[in-house]
């Protein structure tokens, strides 16, 4: 059985979020659902200025992405993102009760989909801050994540 540094045993259920997973809001509890794919045609989802984009980190023979090719859709990226500032993970603050109704019109669409089997979420930032007014704004001000998505790494860019 794995441990902690506490000594808690560690529950290996948890470990299937990192093949990417998302937590559904309902009205009464919310439920997770764990992406099913293998390493084949993976992707994360990229967060900039608001807008989210999906990132394909494998091919369909589950080879990894060069560094060159990740690097190009980095920038990519940053580039689309430029300008106005997105809302994309405004909507998943408003709590389960207040999302459920939406997302379950959309539990069948292509994005809900690419949002399930993304394997984790990335947000760029460029704060020009010190290490913990950075940390605060992450933790505490919205738009920094989707919030039903178990795994988003904050990246600040400007560092």
């Amino acid at each position: 059985e794995e441990r902690d540094a506490r000594d808690q045993p560690i529950d290996a259920a948890q470990w299937r979020c990192f093949n990417g997973a998302l937590r559904h809001p309902a009205p009464d509890c919310d439920t997770v659902t764990f992406c099913e794919l293998d390493e084949t045609s993976r992707s994360i989802g990229v967060l900039a200025n608001g807008h989210m984009f999906d990132v394909q980190l494998t091919d369909a023979a589950g080879r990894l992405a060069s560094d060159d090719a990740l690097r190009g859709a980095l920038e990519s990226v940053l580039s689309q993102a430029a300008g106005e500032p997105g809302h994309t993970t405004e909507r998943s603050y408003v709590g389960s009760g207040g999302l459920a109704s939406d997302i379950e019109r959309l539990r069948d669409s292509d994005a809900y989909h690419t949002l399930q089997n993304q394997l984790f979420a990335v947000n760029l930032l460029e704060l020009d801050v010190t290490e913990a007014e950075a940390l605060r704004r992450v933790a505490f001000d919205a738009g920094h994540a989707w919030v039903y998505r178990p795994i988003t790494y904050q990246i600040n860019i400007a560092t």
